[in-house]
């Protein structure tokens, strides 16, 4: 990390984005050492699986980056508030294009909607009757759960599964919090009814 004059480090946010913008790397410098605590906060919280947190890191500074390059001071917003929605824009899209399958490693678990996947079943035996038994009971809790669940709820639920947070999933699903608690509640209640 560069050293950085005293002068920049007293300037206000505007005026950094305006000089790094006009290509002062310093200044842009400086402005990603302020906003690091906002960035590092927002990745861990915004984490799931198959995403790491330095990945939704980098997100988050192309989203300052990003901020800086927009930014107009007769926009009526400050900059801070500006920075601090491309950044968190930024890892949303990152974790939505994470969530949606154009990350490799997300698609690692079972679908309850694939049906290919039945015949794909990790097993350490190697005695074929217990592989048969595995996949037939596999295949009834699949019928039973697709059955008892709704489209929105298959969908609400994989992502649960996922370890994506209340504000992530409803983040990606355009509903709210209270929504996502809800349902997981109902899921909850079918899932005890089925397996009671």
């Amino acid at each position: 990390m560069p050293c950085f004059t005293s002068s920049l480090a007293v300037k206000d946010d505007s005026s950094l984005a305006l000089l790094a913008r006009n290509g002062d790397d310093s200044a842009l410098y400086v402005l990603l050492a302020r906003y690091e605590p906002f960035i590092r906060a927002y990745s861990g919280y915004s984490s799931c699986a198959g995403v790491e947190i330095d990945d939704l890191m980098q997100e988050g500074r192309l989203g300052l980056i990003s901020a800086v390059k927009c930014f107009r001071c007769d926009a009526g917003a400050s900059f801070k508030t500006f920075a601090c929605l491309c950044i968190k824009r930024q890892i949303v899209s990152a974790v939505r294009r994470a969530v949606s399958g154009k990350n490799v490693p997300m698609n690692s678990y079972v679908s309850l909607d694939d049906d290919a996947a039945k015949n794909e079943i990790p097993t350490d035996s190697s005695n074929p009757e217990d592989m048969v038994i595995l996949r037939e009971r596999l295949t009834a809790v699949k019928t039973a759960l697709t059955g008892m669940f709704s489209p929105f709820e298959r969908k609400l639920f994989s992502l649960y599964l996922n370890g994506l947070s209340y504000n992530i999933i409803a983040e990606t699903l355009n509903i709210k919090p209270k929504q996502v608690d809800n349902s997981l509640q109902r899921i909850k209640r079918k899932l005890t009814l089925l397996f009671n």
